[in-house]
């Protein structure tokens, strides 16, 4: 069976994670230290994609029965405003790792879609939609707009598709293993 690992930095203080599938375990290791995570005690996975200004971002978060969580993610942060795509490694982690853990954790439960805090920052982006919406009001009263006031319009322009995306998306909802969406893998 060939090794099957995947490796990514989320962000510019990350460090850099490598995982590696074995039919019992997915193990881990970063400049800090290593472990693994026994399949069977894997209770939940989440998949997801997360719009951004180049491709979307992969997400597979893994929980555990008592309480931890590892994510991996399609996106390596190479520098500042700068990802490389790792689509390739993280797809064949995920499609090789979601079966594993089924027959090792059959009350393991697969989710795909949005957080609740994906919701908190859609109801943050409406409020201020609403602001933008109130100073267009002000603006055509005659009254002058404040530079904070053009920051949020141009933070409302910029995130409207990235909103629509996740909104087409929707809900969280549990699947089966083969009923998962392909654009998640």
């Amino acid at each position: 069976m060939p090794t099957i690992s995947h490796a990514y930095r989320a962000s510019l203080l990350g460090k850099l994670l490598t995982f590696t599938l074995t039919s019992r375990a997915l193990k881990w290791r970063s400049e800090e230290g290593a472990g693994e995570i026994p399949l069977d005690r894997i209770g939940q996975v989440r998949l997801n994609r997360v719009p951004g200004l180049g491709p979307d971002t992969k997400l597979c978060e893994l929980r555990m029965v008592d309480g931890p969580r590892v994510l991996l993610k399609s996106a390596h942060y190479k520098s500042f405003g700068s990802f490389e795509d790792r689509s390739e490694t993280y797809t064949a982690m995920v499609q090789a790792l979601l079966p594993r853990i089924v027959k090792a954790s059959p009350e393991a439960k697969i989710f795909y879609g949005n957080s609740f805090l994906w919701w908190v920052w859609t109801i943050l982006f409406v409020l201020c939609s609403l602001i933008v919406a109130m100073m267009g009001f002000a603006l055509l009263s005659g009254e002058a707009i404040a530079v904070p006031g053009l920051i949020a319009i141009g933070v409302v322009i910029a995130a409207m598709p990235m909103l629509w995306r996740g909104i087409r998306r929707g809900r969280r909802r549990e699947v089966g293993l083969g009923d998962l969406p392909e654009d998640l893998l």
